[in-house]
């Protein structure tokens, strides 16, 4: 297995779990508000990074890289929470995943990342994958929200701009080390955006759905993604590995299905394939 390989191998391993906490979320979000949700996730994965850090004898690193880092990190979850209140599920979905065509022009002229002929055939045929897969139609785009479609549109620049940002220093940092700093950091920043809802922080503990889903996403939507994206992002170009994460809404869609009975229709499933259809371009 060549250094090429390991890198998609990788990206797809995290975009796979990150894909299970979408399901997850929406379930919890019935009852719990997103603002103590959204920060009692950071709070255990900040406490898992320090003692994974503390195990394997790797230091927090604290410095102004690493903050900005964390505000990239909170600043796109905070857009993303607040956004999708605003539209549908489907309509977020395909704006959120918009990075495959905007990565590689902020690649090009931050990081002179060539972008090849098939890197960019294979994001735009990501990208029409993904408004397959996620159903959405005319219907839904006569009634876009406008403010929330900006919303969503900034997450996804912010998230471009942090892959970008990422390859910049894969070489610098230890995945452990920079994120254990950053979590810290991102925890912090959450907070203004979670105050109005600590009110409800009694009644959230109570919840042991509640209680588990937020140490699941810590750790299994966390702590190991993380670390493995980053690593496979060392292997990979920026454009390279945002259509390798395209993975991640395909498998929120095929858990979705069975677990909360949202509908699969056939053009779903043509556009799984034509996901993957880019995702193997981009490996060639």
């Amino acid at each position: 297995m060549n250094a090429r390989q390991k890198g998609i191998l990788l990206t797809i391993a995290s975009s796979v779990l990150w894909g299970t906490s979408f399901p997850l979320i929406k379930f919890i979000l019935f009852s719990q508000p997103p603002g103590v949700f959204l920060l009692s996730r950071f709070a255990f994965a900040t406490i898992a990074f320090f003692l994974f850090a503390f195990i394997k004898r790797r230091k927090i690193v604290i410095e102004k890289s690493v903050i900005i880092y964390g505000a990239m990190i909170a600043a796109s979850f905070i857009l993303q929470y607040t956004g999708q209140t605003l539209v549908s599920a489907s309509q977020a979905a395909v704006l959120l995943n918009s990075s495959p065509v905007i990565v590689p022009f902020i690649a090009y002229f931050t990081l002179n990342e060539r972008v090849r002929n098939s890197k960019y055939i294979s994001s735009l045929i990501g990208m029409a994958g993904i408004v397959l897969v996620t159903g959405i139609g005319a219907a839904d785009l006569s009634h876009l929200s406008l403010l929330g479609s900006l919303i969503i549109v900034v997450a996804a620049v912010i998230i471009s701009l942090f892959i970008v940002y990422s390859k910049n220093i894969t070489h610098f940092f230890d995945p452990i080390e920079l994120y254990s700093g950053a979590f810290i950091f991102a925890t912090l920043f959450l907070l203004p955006y979670s105050i109005p809802s600590l009110g409800m922080l009694p009644s959230f503990f109570t919840s042991w759905q509640a209680v588990f889903a937020s140490l699941y996403l810590a750790i299994a939507c966390s702590l190991v993604p993380y670390i493995l994206w980053y690593r496979g992002l060392s292997y990979l170009s920026a454009t390279e590995s945002t259509v390798v994460s395209l993975m991640e809404p395909i498998v929120a869609i095929a858990i979705s299905w069975p677990l909360l009975n949202e509908p699969l229709a056939p053009l779903q499933l043509v556009g799984a394939a034509t996901v993957l259809l880019s995702i193997t371009i981009i490996s060639l």
